[in-house]
Parts: structure tokens; C-alpha cells; sequence
């Protein structure tokens, strides 16, 4: 048990060629975002008097994919610990993050099996697929767009043995996304 404990910092990008080694990886993703997240929420408790305002005091920029989970884990926190109603709590994250894509190529955008992410983040899942829901609604609202365009902006990939996305986590959780060059901003 302690040498499992102790793999989640052993060993920075492990070998991500078998479950095991994605298994870790999610957890190591998640142990880091997680504790920085709890700190940056601790900290604005300690200096101002209500969780209401950390949006004007905090600005939280995800450089890749890698820190994403942190959306859905500040989101747990407003919702499940502060009390904060969801559409509120979205309101913030979105005024609290922002974004920068490193690569054009699918193939080394970074996805999550969703039952990988159900078994460890079972939480954490259920809220992405609540903001899920809440962007895919909100693009119907403002337009007639066909399924196939729906499926393509989904967080969740239907087409390669459902998997989050976490790029289009990025992108529609920020508000502001840029790129590491002009190509990958546009």
C-alpha cells in the first residue's frame, strides 16, 4: 500500500503504454491539481471573507492539457464544499481560467477512457458530463447546428470507446484560450 501511495510522485510521466501506467497518471494529474487547487481556495478563505469572490481575486491558467482536471475539481469544491449553487460555480470557473493549446494533432490531445475516469473520479466524471450537457444545450440554443457537429464539440468522444476529452474541457471551461503559436490559437 505504501509503495503504491508513493508511485503517485515517484515518477513524473510514467509509461502510459498500459492500464496501469494510465491509472497512475489520472491519479497524478489529479493528486497535483487537486492540492493546488484546495491551496489556492484555503489561501482566498484566508484573506477575504467570502468564497463568492474568488473569480476577482484568482486567475488559474491550465498550460496543456495535463492540469484540466482542475476545472472539474474547483467545480466540486464551489458545489459539493462551499455550497454554491452549479450555474454560479460555473460562472467562476469560467472567470477563473484560461487556456494554452500546445499541438493540432488528435492523436496527442489528451483523452481520458470514461470508465477509467468513473472508476477513480467517479465525481469528478458526473460533473464533467453535467458541464458537458450545459455547453451542448447552450450551443443549441443560440443555433441550428446538425448531430454531426454536435458530436465533434462534445467533451465526450462517442467514436473511439467514449473518452473525455480534455482539450474541449480546456477550451470550454476558460475565457480566454491561446495558443503556443499563431496556427494553434486559430
Amino acid at each position: 500500500a505504501q509503495n503504491s501511495d508513493e508511485n503517485i510522485s515517484r515518477v513524473l510521466y510514467p509509461n502510459d503504454s498500459t492500464d496501469s501506467g494510465r491509472e497512475l497518471r489520472l491519479k497524478q494529474e489529479y493528486f497535483l491539481v487537486s492540492a493546488s487547487v484546495q491551496d489556492i481556495v484555503a489561501r482566498h478563505k484566508c484573506r477575504f471573507p467570502s468564497i463568492r469572490t474568488l473569480a476577482d481575486e484568482v486567475a488559474i491558467h491550465l498550460n496543456d492539457t495535463h492540469p484540466v482536471l482542475a476545472i472539474p475539481e474547483l467545480m466540486r469544491i464551489l458545489i459539493d464544499e462551499e455550497g454554491i449553487a452549479w450555474t454560479e460555480a460555473w460562472n467562476m470557473c469560467c472567470k477563473i481560467f484560461s487556456y494554452t493549446n500546445h499541438t493540432l494533432m488528435s492523436e496527442a490531445l489528451e483523452t481520458w477512457q470514461v470508465d477509467l475516469m468513473g472508476r477513480l473520479l467517479p465525481r469528478h466524471l458526473d460533473i464533467i458530463f453535467e458541464i458537458n450537457a450545459y455547453f451542448l444545450n447552450a450551443l443549441r440554443a443560440i443555433g441550428n447546428f446538425d448531430d454531426d457537429f454536435v458530436r465533434h464539440v462534445s467533451i465526450i468522444d462517442e467514436t473511439h470507446g467514449r473518452r473525455v476529452r480534455m482539450a474541449w474541457l480546456a477550451v470550454i471551461g476558460s475565457h480566454k484560450v491561446n495558443g503556443v503559436a499563431k496556427i494553434h490559437s486559430h
